[in-house]
């Protein structure tokens, strides 16, 4: 899965931050951001040490006059290339960074290009650019992506904001920044009583509760091991089962019960059974 932040003017992602984002999706990495021109620079590359050096440039500069956006890769559809890193020019005004998989498209198996990019394609390039201002069409959108996310900067001047967001919702924000996920970091839930997974994330078994002073966090661990519960629950695997299986298997086996994509990352799994092995 891949990871979105969204900075508004005023907030910054330190060293630490963006290097956790690179090391849980290591497939690519871009920033946009609106330079001193009102234009719209994008910066991609495929190298760690570049990124983190360019994003904490960009961040020292222009975080004080310009929203910042940036996008970190787990490849799912097209290679890994700067073609397929996000984000993508949408039109001349407007960028835009996914995380999710887009299903109401389809990449022919002998092209290249991300589900991302055929999205952009046929869809949002036929749509009226100020669409983003319509509350009904950002719901429409949000309908059609499913649980994907979509984070947009713009200098659009027929736009009332410089940055929206599809879906906000299934994201959280962070002192002061949205994040689309936080796998890199732990992962977040709101709750009332348990949790469990439902291949979209980790949920209440209750109301989930908008009151911000419920609002919690687990970490990756924590919710590997709420996950593995609930799939046992599901499947009638034993616990102890599950935990002999490769990434690869469990994630297969939590996207087939659950539907969606597995929330977690082979490092985080793999991590996870250095803790506590199969006999945990």
């Amino acid at each position: 899965m891949c990871v979105i932040a969204l900075s508004p003017i005023g907030n910054k992602l330190d060293k630490s931050t963006l290097t956790d984002m690179w090391n849980t999706n290591s497939d690519g990495a871009g920033i946009s951001f609106i330079d001193e021109t009102k234009t719209i620079r994008t910066y991609k590359t495929l190298d760690k040490d570049d990124f983190v050096k360019i994003a904490l440039s960009v961040f020292d500069k222009y975080s004080v006059s310009s929203p910042i956006l940036v996008h970190c890769r787990i490849a799912t559809h097209g290679s890994v290339c700067l073609a397929n890193t996000h984000p993508f020019n949408v039109d001349n005004h407007t960028v835009m960074a996914h995380n999710g998989i887009i299903d109401c498209v389809e990449t022919p198996d002998t092209s290249d290009i991300s589900d991302t990019r055929m999205f952009i394609n046929t869809w949002l390039r036929y749509m009226r650019p100020t669409w983003l201002d319509d509350q009904y069409m950002l719901e429409y959108v949000g309908d059609i992506i499913g649980w994907s996310k979509l984070a947009f900067l713009t200098t659009n001047p027929n736009l009332r904001k410089q940055w929206y967001i599809v879906n906000e919702k299934e994201g959280s924000w962070l002192d002061g920044t949205w994040f689309s996920n936080t796998n890199h970091c732990g992962i977040s839930y709101k709750y009332t009583n348990t949790s469990y997974f439902t291949g979209h994330g980790w949920y209440d078994n209750y109301d989930t509760i908008d009151d911000e002073d419920y609002y919690t966090y687990s970490t990756v661990e924590d919710g590997i091991e709420i996950g593995l519960h609930e799939l046992s629950a599901y499947s009638g695997f034993e616990i102890q089962q599950l935990k002999r299986l490769s990434y690869h298997d469990i994630k297969d086996l939590f996207e087939s019960e659950f539907g969606g994509v597995c929330e977690f990352t082979a490092t985080q799994w793999n991590s996870y059974l250095v803790k506590h092995g199969s006999s945990a």
